[in-house]
């Protein structure tokens, strides 16, 4: 399994959010979003440590903010024992990231590092 699959069926599994590699078409007030956003990889060309965002998008500030909370606890407490290929998570505590047409999010920076 990828590790972005990983990550979005931790979300899945313990927060109420909608978890997607892509901003939906038909945005829910609350959804959660993860895109790699660097790393390194092996010569078998498997990523071995990956950097991702975690955006957690909402109709307020305060409600991002209290989901990036939620989202953090849930990676940082269940991503390493829920999968079977991630040997270690950590995820960092969010900042306040809104979209350029001001719709609020929260982001926060997981680094992930895969079992060889």
């Amino acid at each position: 399994m990828s590790a972005i699959a990983d990550i979005k069926a931790c979300i899945d599994a313990h927060t109420s959010y909608g978890c997607y590699a892509d901003v939906p078409a038909t945005r829910p007030d609350e959804f959660v979003t993860v895109e790699i956003t660097g790393g390194q990889t092996d010569t078998r060309g498997l990523r071995e440590v990956g950097s991702y965002a975690v955006q957690c998008w909402s109709t307020s500030t305060y409600r991002a903010d209290a989901m990036s909370e939620e989202v953090m606890d849930a990676l940082n407490t269940y991503l390493t024992d829920q999968s079977d290929d991630i040997a270690k998570a950590d995820c960092d505590s969010g900042y306040n990231w809104p979209t350029p047409e001001g719709v609020p999010r929260y982001q926060l920076n997981l680094e992930v590092i895969r079992k060889r």
